[in-house]
């Protein structure tokens, strides 16, 4: 789509000024942070401009004007979007912290800058060429006496307000630090330049994980990550397994994978239907809607979700609703290169799960769980893809509980010590049903 653009606008400066140099053009549209709705905008509103340039005017004068007058346009229209963007970031502040007031233990709130540079590629030098650091947000348990650190991941499409069941539990023997990704819920989001490698994808979150892991000061913890942050938890497992003391994966997508099967046959105008539907995230859908339309809708089309929250009014639902409308889109760009509509999963973890030698790692799966556990049953521990693990099925889950009709994942609780994720990090391998 930008291409496009950047073609059309070369067309149309070039119908208007035959002889004037479209270098700075090109650039910008090929390196603008701006949205492609913004940018069309801008770039309509300078062909209305130059219709109006004297044609008695030297070349030199009229590149001039047009010059001005772009970046006049373009300086309102990103003024207004930052604007828009503030506003949305304060009302998600607000109601994640609203999301938070069940936690009875003090919680500390704050930005962790990371390097820009965390990872030193074009990519993050085309992506942004102003901020010096990202911001990661994290909310931390704080403690007296200094104990073991856990870190939590959440899935796509959330942040780390889902935890807020966990808190007060792992808090017991745990300092606690739930966070937010890059490119999700508070955290900064910048745009994404890595083209469509999976790899790069799956190293840009990686990465700034690590980078957020040294700018804490934190030597080693136990990483939790459930569901997309499970496959981000497992991953940076495999490439910094010193770091960790246990890894626990909740209701994990991304260790089996899954392709489309070659004997489904789809035309060339159903692809491109289905391509061009999978750039609309959910996030860019729901921005598109009335306020209270959208809050209704989720509170009928989700009434099982409120029940997986310690509230009876709408809190839960006021918090995913102002993840679901941050912008500009970020995270959701980059999980498009890690899942295709016509391809499957692009890098399944489950031939690499053996390097992560004698990691203690725990799977779990909640009693209606969307994702399959027979995965992990016959194919990690069959297989012996993860050595020495055992499984165990029990009323309630080791790691998980939170009533047994929906959403048990967003609840990390301790049960037994002696098993689940507070344990001592020697104990075992497990994988376990709800």
């Amino acid at each position: 789509m930008r291409q496009h653009i950047v073609t059309s606008a070369t067309q149309l400066i070039s119908r208007y000024l035959p002889q004037a140099p479209h270098t700075f053009l090109v650039s910008y549209f090929t390196s603008s942070t701006l949205s492609t709705t913004t940018t069309i905008e801008s770039l309509a509103k300078v062909t209305t401009f130059l219709r109006r340039i004297p044609l008695s005017l030297t070349l030199r004068k009229k590149q001039i004007l047009l010059r001005n007058q772009f970046y006049i346009e373009l300086k309102k229209k990103q003024q207004m979007a930052q604007k828009r963007a503030n506003k949305k970031a304060a009302l998600l502040e607000d109601a994640e912290r609203e999301m938070l007031r069940f936690v009875q233990t003090p919680l500390e709130f704050r930005m962790v800058s990371i390097p820009r540079k965390f990872l030193v590629n074009k990519a993050v030098e085309l992506g942004e060429t102003k901020a010096k650091t990202f911001e990661i947000s994290t909310v931390s348990t704080v403690c007296e006496n200094k104990k073991p650190v856990c870190v939590l991941v959440h899935g796509w499409g959330a942040g780390k307000g889902i935890f807020v069941q966990s808190f007060d539990d792992l808090a017991q023997k745990y300092q606690v630090h739930a966070i937010d990704l890059l490119g999700w819920g508070r955290s900064s989001r910048p745009r994404y330049c890595g083209g469509d490698d999976p790899k790069k994808a799956q190293e840009w979150w990686v990465e700034s994980l690590e980078a957020w892991r040294m700018a804490m000061g934190i030597e080693k913890f136990t990483l939790v990550g459930h569901s997309m942050g499970g496959f981000i938890s497992a991953s940076y497992a495999l490439k910094y397994r010193q770091h960790l003391d246990k890894l626990v994966l909740i209701s994990p997508i991304g260790l089996q994978g899954f392709t489309v099967p070659n004997n489904l046959h789809i035309s060339f105008a159903q692809q491109l239907l289905i391509s061009s539907a999978w750039s609309l995230t959910p996030q860019r859908i729901i921005s598109m809607l009335p306020r209270e339309r959208m809050i209704s809708f989720m509170s009928n089309a989700r009434s099982d979700l409120l029940g997986a929250f310690p509230y009876e009014d709408k809190t839960a639902i006021h918090y995913f609703y102002n993840l679901a409308v941050q912008t500009p889109i970020s995270g959701e760009a980059v999980f498009k290169r890690l899942l295709a509509p016509l391809k499957g999963w692009h890098l399944p973890l489950k031939d690499k799960l053996h390097l992560l030698g004698e990691l203690p790692v725990q799977v779990v799966y909640g009693e209606n769980d969307w994702m399959d556990p027979t995965f992990s049953l016959f194919e990690v521990k069959g297989k012996n893809l993860l050595p020495n693990v055992k499984e165990r099925y029990m009323e309630i889950n080791e790691v998980i509980a939170n009533g047994e009709k929906s959403y048990p994942e967003c609840w990390v609780k301790e049960f037994d010590p002696a098993l689940d994720i507070t344990s001592p990090a020697l104990k075992r391998r497990t994988i376990s049903i709800a």
